[in-house]
C-alpha cells in the first residue's frame, strides 16, 4: 500500500483496459422490496482515523460558509466488504478526490474463519465500531487520498459500484457538462483509472450507477436535477454497443421525474446517490437517496423494466415503488444531502450507508464518520451453526430505536449508559428483539452494569433460526449490560 498522501492526494494511474474475467456484477438481492421496508430508522455508527493529512479549510466549514462547494459527496462499500470509498469535491482548489477507508477491527472478529463463511461474514453488516466511545479503533483508518481530477471537472458526485468497477460522475457546472469515469477498485489501495470516460455534453450529472445485463451489454443510469434540468429533474440512460466496458456508449433515453408512474405528487427528490440493484428473480430496481426538503433523510425505491433491448437502443420503463424515512439527526455522522449509497451483501441483504457532509470541529479530531442502516436479515432455510453468523437486534417499544449486534463484534457491552447512538441515544429499556443465534449460545441482558447480579433479566436462547420476541419478558425493566455466553456455561 502506498504511504498516505496529503491533500490534494496521489494521482491515479491510467490504464487502457481491464483484464479478461473482470468482475462487473454485484450480488443479487434476495428480496429487495422486503429488505427495503425492513430498513431501520436509526443506524449503527462508525468512524475511521485519518492517515492522510488535510489542512484546515479542506472538506470543512472553516472558514464559515465554505462547505457548500467543499464537501464529501458519495460513499460506497466495496464488494470485498472491508473497504469503503468516499468521493469529494473542492471547488476552491478545483480538485476531485476519492478517499479509501478500511475497517480492520471488523475483520478481527472473523479472523479464524475459513472461506466461504469468512467471506459471507465480512460482507455482511458491519455493525458499529463506536458503540461506547467516540474514538474508533486505531486499526480502522482512512488509508489513502487519491486525486481523481484537477480543473473544471472537480465535482465528484454520487458514486456506485458495478462489481469491482467504481463509477464516478464528474461535473463541470460552470460550463454545464459532465463525464462518467470508471475506476478499477479491485485493489482498493491501488486504484486505477480507465481511460476514455463517457462524455455527457450540455448537462450536469449528480449521480450514476450501472449494471451488466444478461445479454452482456452494460446499462448506465444517471440523475440530473440542476442547471437546465433544475425545473424537470430526470434519469438519463446510456447503453454499450458491445459487451466490453471499452465499447462505445450511447444515450438511449431520458425519463423525467414527473413522467414516472405512481410517483408521489409532492416535491421532487434531489438524489445524491442512485444504485441499480438486481433481484434474484431478475427484477431490476433503483434506490435513490436524498435529504428530502432539506430535513428528512430518505431512500426511494423504483422498479426499472426493460421494454426493448438491442445493440442500437435500449428502452425502459421506471415506476415508483416505495420510500422510507430515517429518523432526524444532528448530522454529526451522516446526512443524505451529501453522501449515501446502497450495498447488497453475499446473502442478498440490503444496507444503506450515509456519510457526513464535511469534517467538523469536534473534541476528537482527524476522524471521518459514517453510518450503516442494515435491513433485518431475511430468514434462512437452514439453521446457522456458528456464532460468527449470529445477529441480535434490540428495540425500544415503538421499534424506532435499535441496537444491532453482528457476530462476535461488540459481543459484550458493559454499560448501556455509555452507548453512542443518535438521535437521542438508544436508552436502556429493551422492549422487543429479533435475533438469530446458533444452538448452544444465549444472549443475556442484565439489570446492572458489568453483568451484575447472578441472574440476567432477559435470556435470548439460540435455535439457529429467526426468533422474534414482541414483547420480550420483563420488557419494562431497565437493561444496563449484555453479552453472549455458551448456554451450558450459564450467564
Amino acid at each position: 500500500m502506498p504511504a498516505p498522501s496529503p491533500f490534494p492526494g496521489i494521482t491515479i494511474p491510467v490504464i487502457a483496459s481491464l483484464p479478461a474475467g473482470y468482475n462487473y456484477r454485484n450480488p443479487n438481492a434476495h428480496n429487495l422490496l422486503t429488505s427495503f421496508r425492513n430498513l431501520p430508522k436509526t443506524p449503527s455508527l462508525n468512524a475511521v482515523n485519518q492517515l492522510s493529512p488535510m489542512a484546515q479549510g479542506i472538506y470543512t466549514a472553516i472558514p464559515v460558509g465554505t462547505a457548500f462547494d467543499n464537501h464529501f459527496q458519495g460513499i460506497q462499500r466495496l464488494n470485498n466488504g472491508t473497504h469503503f470509498i468516499i468521493s469529494a469535491g473542492n471547488k476552491h482548489n478545483q480538485i476531485g478526490n476519492l478517499i479509501v477507508k478500511e475497517m480492520k477491527d471488523y475483520q478481527k472478529a472473523y479472523s479464524n474463519l475459513s472461506m466461504p463463511l469468512k467471506g459471507k461474514c465480512l460482507r455482511g453488516p458491519i455493525g458499529s465500531n463506536v458503540v461506547t466511545t467516540a474514538s474508533p479503533p486505531t486499526s480502522d483508518t482512512q488509508n489513502q487520498l487519491y486525486k481523481l481530477e484537477e480543473g473544471d471537472f472537480w465535482h465528484a458526485g454520487g458514486i456506485s459500484t458495478m462489481g469491482d468497477l467504481l463509477l464516478v460522475p464528474m461535473e463541470d457546472s460552470k460550463n454545464e457538462q459532465s463525464k462518467i469515469v470508471m475506476v478499477d477498485a479491485s485493489d482498493p489501495d491501488n486504484l486505477k483509472l480507465l481511460q476514455n470516460p463517457i462524455p455527457i455534453p450540455k448537462r450536469n450529472c449528480g449521480a450514476v450507477s450501472g449494471i451488466k445485463l444478461k445479454n452482456g451489454q452494460f446499462l448506465f443510469i444517471t440523475w440530473t436535477d440542476s442547471g437546465t434540468m433544475k425545473k424537470h429533474p430526470r434519469f438519463h440512460l446510456f447503453h454499450s454497443t458491445g459487451n466490453r466496458i471499452t465499447s462505445e456508449f450511447r444515450e438511449s433515453q431520458n425519463i423525467r421525474y414527473d413522467h414516472i408512474r405512481n410517483r408521489p405528487f409532492d416535491t421532487c427528490p434531489k438524489f445524491q446517490a442512485i444504485n441499480l440493484i438486481e433481484n434474484k428473480n431478475g427484477e431490476i430496481f433503483i434506490i435513490g437517496c436524498c435529504r428530502y426538503r432539506g430535513k428528512t433523510d430518505q431512500a426511494w425505491l423504483f422498479r426499472l423494466t426493460l421494454k426493448s433491448l438491442d445493440r442500437q437502443n435500449i428502452k425502459v420503463k421506471i415506476e415508483y415503488v416505495d420510500k422510507v424515512s430515517m429518523a432526524e439527526n444532528d448530522r454529526k455522522y451522516y446526512e443524505f444531502s451529501s453522501s449515501a449509497g446502497a450495498y447488497i451483501d453475499t446473502d442478498g441483504n440490503l444496507s444503506i450507508y450515509g456519510g457526513h457532509l464535511y469534517r467538523r470541529r469536534e473534541k476528537k479530531k482527524n476522524i471521518l464518520k459514517f453510518a450503516e442502516f442494515s435491513a433485518t436479515p431475511l430468514p434462512k432455510a437452514n439453521p446457522i451453526q456458528n456464532i460468527e453468523e449470529a445477529w441480535v437486534e434490540l428495540y425500544n417499544k415503538n421499534w424506532k430505536k435499535v441496537l444491532k449486534i453482528h457476530g462476535t463484534q461488540n459481543h459484550s457491552i458493559q454499560n448501556y449508559n455509555k452507548l453512542i447512538n443518535e438521535p437521542g441515544g438508544f436508552g436502556n429499556t429493551v422492549a422487543k428483539a429479533k435475533y438469530v443465534i446458533p444452538q448452544g449460545w444465549t444472549y443475556y441482558l442484565y439489570k446492572k452494569t458489568n453483568f451484575g447480579t447472578s441472574k440476567p433479566a432477559i435470556s435470548l436462547t439460540g435455535t439457529g433460526f429467526l426468533e422474534i420476541a414482541n414483547p420480550i419478558p420483563n420488557h419494562n425493566l431497565s437493561i444496563l449490560s449484555s453479552r453472549y455466553r455458551k448456554t451450558n456455561e450459564g450467564p
